[in-house]
């Protein structure tokens, strides 16, 4: 799959989409240190992807930790990394199965864009994404989000994958999940 470009420095706010989501109330926030175990572990449990379960472990090894999360009810319901796999790369993210729809992807997506801002990104490089974050992607921010050509296989070119436990879904390994959020 191609990798993607963001443009960093004229960004759309997206505030609006944020709000949102806690009037529906979800809550979008950095993840904390103490809770590696909570997210990481529903990460594995929700999307059996074990790569994304090593970046995510990976997101809370940094300072700050570079994982949003989505928290209704008191739960993790949705997760985006950056800077999980290499430096200026965002994802993995995904959110629970029974809360697509709803816009919650495109706030976690904004509010980590809005992070690599800050930080002093120009770019946000958005590697191998599917069609579904593409479209996320394109919907918050339009033609700020720019083809690379030629990064296909891109970077996860000869990447050693462990052999999943027997029964364990690894169709979206490569890459992001499917059908994330059509928000």
């Amino acid at each position: 799959m191609t990798d993607y470009i963001l443009h960093l420095y004229d960004l759309p706010s997206a505030e609006s989409i944020v709000v949102s989501t806690r009037r529906i109330g979800v809550e979008i926030r950095r993840a904390m240190g103490p809770e590696k175990r909570a997210v990481c572990g529903w990460v594995e449990r929700e999307f059996e992807v074990l790569s994304w379960v090593s970046e995510c472990e990976i997101s809370f090894a940094r300072v700050p930790v570079s994982c949003f999360i989505a928290i209704a009810g008191g739960a993790v319901i949705g997760f985006h990394c950056y800077e999980a796999t290499c430096r200026g790369f965002t994802g993995p993210g995904g959110i629970a199965r029974e809360f697509r729809g709803r816009g919650i992807y495109l706030a976690l997506l904004a509010e980590t864009m809005k992070a690599m801002q800050v930080e002093g990104y120009a770019y946000a490089i958005v590697g191998s994404p599917n069609e579904a974050t593409v479209r996320a992607f394109r919907k918050l921010y339009g033609s700020a989000l720019v083809e690379v050509p030629g990064s296909d296989p891109g970077w996860l070119r000869g990447m050693v994958r462990p052999r999943p436990p027997e029964g364990l879904d690894t169709k979206s390994e490569n890459g992001y999940a499917p059908d994330l959020d059509r928000g």
